[in-house]
């Protein structure tokens, strides 16, 4: 890909001349800042040929495994926060869906004779509910 070698921000506005020169500039930002785009000389440039020239063998899965050790975790609030921004931007899904398509009966599926197999069909459930309600405290 285009980042496999070090690019400057000015090689990258040239390759990616259909978008605007802010646009390219930000997705730069935003890929070093999540870490996913390295800058050259930078501790984690540093870092990543480190494990390049020891994981040689198990890349990318040790660089994978690296990358990911320790990483910061999104707060509650932030994702409940993010959450709730979409809830507000789209509407619920419908309850039911229909799926228009043909048809296609299964063929009829035959059990071994076996004494496990008998035991499973034999089987019955019982219930026997209760006209009384039910407390919070009992159903946690």
């Amino acid at each position: 890909g285009f980042f496999d070698d070090w690019r400057t921000p000015q090689e990258a506005i040239t390759h990616f001349s259909a978008y605007s020169e802010k646009s390219v500039l930000f997705a730069i930002s935003q890929l070093v800042k999540e870490g996913l785009l390295l800058e050259k000389d930078s501790p984690d440039a540093a870092q990543d040929s480190l494990i390049a020239r020891e994981w040689s063998n198990w890349l990318p899965g040790g660089s994978f495994h690296f990358s990911t050790k320790d990483a910061p975790y999104a707060s509650d609030n932030r994702s409940l926060n993010r959450l709730k921004a979409a809830l507000l931007k789209t509407s619920p899904p419908k309850i039911f869906k229909n799926v228009k398509s043909v048809k296609k009966l299964l063929p009829a599926r035959t059990f071994p004779n076996s004494e496990f197999v008998r035991v499973l069909m034999a089987r019955r459930t019982h219930r026997q509910f209760s006209k009384q309600k039910l407390t919070l405290e009992a159903v946690s």
